[in-house]
């Protein structure tokens, strides 16, 4: 193994880390001694590689984190500030303000998750998803049959994939009800759980394929989801990683926009081309926000 494919590996499992320890006691000291390296080395090689100090990655992570307590939960804005480590809620609701141009009580009252400035988890080596953006959603309707199932997640892991959970649903679905594996309609719905640090999700899976309704009643019912405003996004490739698309649009497309998501039902329609290249279109409720948005890296 060469020394710069080393050192994106030392960095990479320091990353995962650092995620798994957020809601811990974390300063560069304690990121050093758990890396072996001193902090001056870890910090250049750390900047180097992600583009970002490691005490701005900690901070920016750790504010999206906020983000979805306060969006996705019903927790305490001050127990909030105490589980991610900072002085007092003050300081914290001081440091929201600045990076998000609003405090966390009206953030919470917004309902919508506004990810101005927020920095998603950074994965090395991997590749942005080619997505063009389909077109701006007003007034739509998308009527679909097929059945929900409802899971629970650690607020921790939001902005993991979900593809374990949501695999067996789907080979569960398409073996009860016989419909095309090739051509299905999926959405998603996050509210909040039964404690302050999990997230309930309903995942709908099933078409929009008129032929197709009515055909398994004792699995299948109708669902309308109802678009005010939304975006439409179309990716083709051999491969597609619906995360990867997720993750990119609302990180970094929305903020283009400045728009934020309502965290109403989100949908992905897949498909396959005549050459059997994937086709995936996402749509995502979205409100305007009126902000001045800074470059990244």
């Amino acid at each position: 193994m060469n020394s710069e494919i080393y050192h994106y590996c030392i960095i990479g499992n320091l990353i995962s880390w650092i995620e798994n320890n957020l809601e811990n006691e974390l300063n560069s000291e304690i990121i050093s001694n758990k890396s072996g390296y001193s902090i001056n080395y870890l910090q250049r090689k750390f900047k180097k590689i992600t583009g970002y100090s490691i005490s701005e990655y900690v901070r920016r992570r750790r504010i999206f984190r906020a983000t979805l307590y306060l969006c996705l939960t019903g927790k305490r804005i001050s127990a909030i500030s105490k589980c991610l480590g900072y002085r007092s809620s003050s300081v914290f609701i001081h440091l929201f303000k600045k990076n998000f141009l609003t405090t966390p009580l009206v953030y919470r009252r917004n309902k919508v998750l506004d990810l101005f400035n927020a920095l998603p988890r950074i994965e090395l080596m991997k590749e942005r998803p080619n997505i063009e953006i389909d077109r701006h959603i007003e007034h739509e309707e998308i009527t679909l049959y097929g059945k929900i199932y409802t899971y629970t997640i650690a607020v921790t892991d939001f902005d993991k994939p979900h593809y374990p959970i949501r695999k067996v649903f789907r080979e569960s679905f398409f073996t009860d009800t016989g419909f095309n594996s090739d051509n299905y309609c999926t959405a998603a719905w996050y509210s909040p759980s039964y404690d302050d640090q999990h997230i309930d999700v309903s995942y709908f899976i099933g078409t929009d394929d008129i032929s197709m309704m009515n055909s398994c009643p004792e699995h299948c019912k109708y669902i309308t989801m109802q678009f005010k405003n939304a975006k439409s996004f179309r990716c083709t490739d051999h491969i597609i990683n619906p995360y990867d698309i997720i993750i990119d649009v609302i990180f970094r497309i929305l903020k283009e926009y400045n728009e934020g998501w309502t965290t109403e039902w989100d949908f992905e329609r897949f498909g396959l081309t005549d050459n059997n290249r994937v086709t995936l279109e996402y749509i995502i409720p979205v409100r305007y926000l009126n902000k001045q948005v800074k470059n990244e890296h």
